[in-house]
């Protein structure tokens, strides 16, 4: 395992009094965030008289009044002792787990014993040092990021296993705290762009109608008609943002329950592509004049594209479970949905405008996602909409997940 050497240099600054025995050159140090769960703290006892207290023993001792890291992640050696003979300086190693998510202390002084045992701390120059040690995880994910940010990409499954189309969301996860207390009371927020899984079907024989521009005749029009085959396929892109209300149910640390109320606002743009194939034709010739004549055309179906705009207020709960290694979540919310789409185009002295027509629905939201936590920083998410007398959408998306420290590191600014 690697670890992270600090040297805490014992150098004497100033004139050096002839009857010190050993120093701390500083009274404080820091140990910068990290990766690693576990480093090695490599402490150099600086011994400037070691000729004139040949003999001496210098102890290097926690000081627990200091220390607000628990002690069993501290592992001191057997012999903290320093034995005086020829040497200028010396070390002590202390390895220390780092699995914490704020700043902690760990507090070390020295003391001195003559040959006979007797206490000479007199002799000490800075005989205290406290090492400020920052949280695991600046560069990677932990269990206390709660503004998340999520890219990647959507996951097809109607021709095989593939990517498709680009994922991203903003997961704001905070907690409403009073006077700096941590609450029961939570807010939820999430905006993002994702693409359903595609739908695909196939019709085999269908009737169709139209004129034929390929044919004139002064007297008459050319009606084309006969029998196709088609397939189709729908994709549905879907920009969102939802705000929620969250309860906390339990006073669980690691495995949270919520109750949850939400407003959910979604834009859909539904593209439907076509392919026909046409089995039989003919042509009918219809004469010109005959004002009793009602063409009704059935032309074959076309590419076309659709929006549609969602609105849905609703209430469930959300189960959230973490700690170091996986952050994983799941939520059902059931509620009413309120759709908008246009219709039909109104024409004015002003414009054209569109003619809004819109369905009221009964609807049921279920999302699931587990995220993998440092090192990799990746997620898996599944997530589908439910609506009476609608098509189900569904989503699966595998992204790459940033905290907020991680995406101001990207920009040139450090996390504190």
């Amino acid at each position: 395992m690697k670890y992270i050497y600090i040297l805490v240099l014992m150098i004497l600054t100033g004139v050096v009094n002839a009857q010190t025995v050993a120093t701390f050159s500083k009274r404080t140090d820091k140990v910068n965030s990290g990766p690693n769960k576990e480093l090695e703290y490599k402490v150099i006892v600086t011994i400037p008289s070691a000729a004139n207290y040949k003999g001496y023993k210098i102890n290097v001792e926690l000081d627990r009044s200091k220390t607000s890291l628990p002690l069993d992640s501290i592992m001191m050696p057997v012999n903290t002792v320093i034995m005086i003979d020829k040497q200028t300086e010396d070390n002590i190693k202390i390895r220390v787990k780092r699995d914490f998510t704020d700043d902690k202390n760990i507090g070390f002084k020295l003391t001195v014993t003559d040959v006979a045992g007797a206490d000479k701390n007199a002799l000490l120059g800075n005989g205290e040092l406290l090492v400020l040690i920052k949280p695991l995880n600046s560069e990677g994910l932990n269990k206390s990021d709660n503004i998340l940010f999520y890219t990647g990409t959507n996951i097809d499954f109607i021709d095989g296993i593939k990517p498709k189309e680009l994922y991203f969301r903003s997961s704001f996860l905070l907690n409403m705290k009073n006077n700096d207390k941590a609450t029961k009371h939570w807010l939820y927020i999430n905006a993002g762009k994702e693409r359903y899984a595609s739908g695909a079907d196939s019709l085999a024989r269908v009737s169709y109608s139209d004129l034929n521009t390929n044919k004139f005749h002064k007297d008459s029009t050319y009606l084309k008609s006969g029998f196709y085959k088609t397939s189709f396929e729908e994709v549905t892109d879907n920009l969102f943002t939802s705000v929620a209300y969250l309860y906390e149910l339990n006073n669980s640390t690691n495995d949270k329950l919520f109750g949850i109320g939400e407003f959910y606002v979604g834009y859909q743009t539904i593209r439907t592509k076509y392919k026909n194939t046409v089995l039989t034709t003919q042509l009918t010739a219809i004469p010109r004049g005959n004002p009793g004549e009602i063409l009704r055309l059935n032309p074959l179906a076309s590419d076309y594209t659709r929006h549609q705009l969602n609105y849905n207020i609703g209430v469930g709960f959300m189960y959230k479970q973490t700690n170091d290694t996986f952050d994983v979540r799941f939520s059902a919310i059931g509620g009413f949905n309120n759709g908008f789409y246009p219709t039909s185009l109104r024409k004015s002295i002003d414009g054209s405008q569109e003619i809004l027509s819109s369905t009221r629905s009964a609807s049921l939201r279920l999302r699931a996602e587990g995220t993998l936590l440092s090192p990799l920083g990746l997620s898996l998410g599944f997530e589908t909409f439910l609506r009476t007398k609608q098509v189900p959408l569904f989503n699966v998306s595998l992204t790459k997940v940033l905290s907020i420290k991680q995406l101001g590191s990207l920009f040139g600014s450090s996390a504190k």
